[in-house]
């Protein structure tokens, strides 16, 4: 798809922050850009991308990296017809930055856009420029690897010690903690029978069995295509039974809101 200059509305990110520019953006706010490179970031082009559209597939010898400027990315990994979630990436949140600096690496995974997206496209020229004059970028970049591999740990978790209608149990969770983030009291999911199997690496029978049992506990009730939670605090803990100690459900923490992203870095 054809990248072209980028004029669209604005983007809400977490806490309610506007975000109009790529330097505005989490990855880059904590840099002390000059006007020069500040400037540069601000003209990158944005790809726009239909629900369903692949940004590009597992093995591609591709290397651009995109942030998210409104929309939603579903990273996955496939073989046959078999399809594991991966995760999500939410605006302002940047995806590919591995292979832009590695240029040995093809892509580690397949990423589409799970609802209509925009992103910023960063060239690997760009990149690498200021990686070399701001460190400190380095500092964010693995960050978000870091971050990347606590989301893999507690995948591992799930498949290891929990049973379908516990893991299920925390993927509901998971999700009102992340996607509904602009609206804490927002209580219905959007997601799929289907959608959660891919992401949990379970058959779709196993989820209706286990969404039928929670909905027998009063937890859940299921729609077509939208699963309300109606008991969250109860929900929480069944999910919180599963471990041995608590940790923080947030995907992505580093894009929590400006002040704690600056302090981190």
């Amino acid at each position: 798809m054809k990248s072209r200059s980028c004029h669209i509305t604005p983007i809400v990110v977490h806490g309610g922050r506007i975000i109009m520019h790529l330097a505005d953006t989490p990855l880059f706010r904590s840099i002390p850009l000059s006007d020069r490179d500040r400037d540069r970031l601000n003209r990158c082009p944005c790809k726009y991308l239909h629900r369903g559209r692949v940004l590009y597939y597992e093995g591609e010898d591709r290397h651009e990296m995109y942030v998210v400027k409104s929309g939603t990315l579903r990273i996955f990994t496939q073989k046959d017809h078999r399809i594991l979630t991966l995760g999500f990436q939410y605006p302002g949140q940047c995806i590919g930055e591995a292979e832009a600096i590695y240029q040995e690496m093809k892509r580690t995974a397949s990423v589409m856009a799970a609802s209509d997206a925009v992103l910023w496209v960063v060239q690997t020229n760009i990149l690498l420029e200021l990686l070399y004059v701001y460190p400190k970028l380095w500092h964010c970049l693995f960050a978000v690897v870091v971050e990347r591999l606590t989301q893999a740990d507690r995948k591992i978790r799930y498949l290891a010690f929990c049973s379908s209608t516990e893991r299920i149990a925390n993927y509901l969770v998971d999700l009102h903690s992340n996607a509904s983030s602009s609206d804490p009291e927002a209580r219905g999911l959007n997601v799929t029978q289907q959608e959660i199997a891919e992401a949990l690496g379970i058959h779709r029978e196993s989820v209706s069995r286990a969404l039928q049992e929670l909905e027998q506990m009063g937890l859940i009730r299921v729609r077509r295509n939208q699963i309300s939670l109606l008991n969250i605090p109860h929900l929480t803990k069944l999910a919180d039974n599963a471990y041995s100690s608590e940790f923080d459900r947030k995907w992505h923490p580093i894009y929590r809101d400006t002040t704690q992203s600056q302090q981190s870095f």
